[in-house]
């Protein structure tokens, strides 16, 4: 994960820092992660600006220009998010697909710029080997 960190610290697209230790505890007792973003979780700052978690900058709306509801059954990442039959590309033949979901998605788009890769910390992941 360090060298993970390091490597993509640099990138231009990188605006989310990845924690070390927030990372690590997803996958402390080896049950694969389900990052719940965009789903049952979402984050809504001071002046309305919508996302699907805190450490996704992803802005997907403002509460003071439109309701929740619009902005949370409209707006196509959100879909994709709560979509339980999206496959995260690296996923595929993966045992654990169906439970975690790709992983932790703040922490794919931090490291590949998009939330649909499987987590960077995935010791399954295809992508990962």
């Amino acid at each position: 994960m360090r060298k993970t960190r390091i490597k993509y610290h640099k990138k231009m697209f990188n605006h989310t820092e990845i924690a070390m230790h927030r990372a690590l505890q997803f996958h402390a007792g080896g049950e694969p992660y389900h990052c719940t973003a965009g789903d049952s979780l979402i984050t809504v700052l001071q002046n309305g600006d919508l996302y699907p978690c805190a450490r996704m900058p992803v802005k997907t709306g403002n509460l003071l220009k439109k309701n929740l509801r619009e902005l949370y059954y409209d707006n196509d990442l959100f879909k994709r998010l709560r979509n339980k039959d999206f496959l995260c590309k690296g996923c595929e033949n993966c045992w654990y697909e169906k439970l975690c979901r790709g992983g932790l998605k703040c922490l794919s788009y931090a490291v590949q710029g998009d939330p649909f890769i499987a987590d960077p910390g995935c010791w399954h992941s295809s992508s990962n080997k």
